[in-house]
């Protein structure tokens, strides 16, 4: 999914200079409401280069749209939150995103990040703020969701309010209660599965000294390196590529780097990338969800050192996610998807 480019003459500054002169009872036209508004522009951008709440929020709502463009599953996302907006109603609140699903089928999303003090604590959500959003949809006859960024475990839910419990003034949704109707996989999220372990393999050139010293230390030229599945070297270009993926962006604990020496010599030398195995005797190892590797890599690309760099990364949503080909199955990669069906149906009558 691409991301074009917004017609600036229609929706860039000139717009947002209208506004401000009208604030102003100024003309469009006028010198000295242009200077104000180049110096307001200045103010308001080092305000809110200080303000990391603001910052880590348009990032994460960013972060969502580029998941939900690289999952596979959505024809459109739009912002809903943008441009001019006329309601018989005050009482209404847009969300953040409106979804077409290559179903055909139509949804509102709104983003939330929610950084827990204590892994129990649930997201609240305060009533009057959520009937706003919930009313804009039913306005449309369309479902909405919350699609809430847990930052403490680097994961996204998506689900209805019906999920929330609700107290009379509040919403509140525990993360442990959205696995049973969480949505992801309307926008093609999936679990992944891939035959195991996963290695990356150097081989030491044996025609140059790759002995191992007295001191444990050992100098060798590379004769070749490769990505092994299972044992198996990967040759064919797409399990390589998603090989790659996996090894990147992979819900990994640990990386293992193990030699296999010989007669005192290194033949070669592993990178095997580790996470908890509860099932030694099963052929594959689940290694997360798309989502949760997409926003690895989003992560990857805009922040640093746990600092945000910048609010979108430089690349369009089409060059990220793992874009594992319809059916496929590998030949020594081998790749299980799972996909979970929720119990509810939100595309209902009550769009809610």
């Amino acid at each position: 999914m691409e991301n074009p480019p917004t017609d600036p003459k229609r929706f860039g500054l000139l717009p947002a200079l209208d506004h401000f002169s009208r604030s102003l009872g100024l003309a469009l036209s006028d010198k000295n409401g242009l200077e104000q508004f180049v110096q307001h522009l200045s103010d308001t951008a080092a305000k809110h280069q200080k303000n990391q709440i603001l910052i880590h929020g348009l990032r994460i709502q960013t972060m969502f749209a580029y998941f939900a463009a690289a999952l596979g599953g959505c024809q459109i996302i739009q912002e809903e939150d943008s441009g001019d907006f006329f309601a018989a109603s005050d009482n209404l609140k847009r969300p953040d995103f409106r979804i077409l699903l290559h179903t055909g089928q139509e949804m509102f999303v709104e983003v939330k990040n929610f950084n827990q003090a204590d892994p129990l604590e649930p997201y609240i959500l305060d009533a009057e703020y959520a009937h706003q959003l919930r009313d804009y949809s039913i306005a449309f006859k369309k479902p909405l969701l919350f699609a809430i960024y847990w930052r403490r475990w680097g994961i996204w839910t998506l689900n209805s309010l019906k999920c929330f419990k609700f107290d009379g003034t509040q919403y509140s949704l525990l993360l442990t209660e959205t696995a049973k109707n969480d949505q992801k996989g309307l926008l093609g999220d999936r679990l992944i599965g891939i035959t195991k372990p996963l290695t990356f393999r150097l081989y030491t050139d044996p025609s140059h000294v790759r002995k191992i010293d007295a001191d444990g230390q050992c100098q060798f030229k590379v004769e070749k390196a490769v990505l092994t599945a299972g044992g198996r070297e990967i040759t064919d270009e797409i399990e390589q590529r998603l090989g790659w993926y996996f090894f990147l962006y992979g819900a990994w604990a640990d990386i293992e780097q193990p030699g296999h020496v010989v007669d005192g010599e290194l033949l070669w030398m592993d990178m095997e990338p580790k996470r908890e195995d509860p099932n030694p005797e099963q052929i594959f190892l689940l290694v997360g969800n798309l989502s949760e590797m997409i926003c690895r890599q989003f992560n990857s690309v805009t922040t640093d050192q746990g600092k945000v760099t910048r609010l979108a990364p430089e690349t369009n949503p089409a060059k990220f996610g793992a874009k594992i080909p319809k059916g496929f199955r590998g030949e020594v990669l081998g790749v299980w998807q799972f996909e979970l069906k929720p119990d509810e149906n939100i595309f209902a009558d009550q769009f809610i």
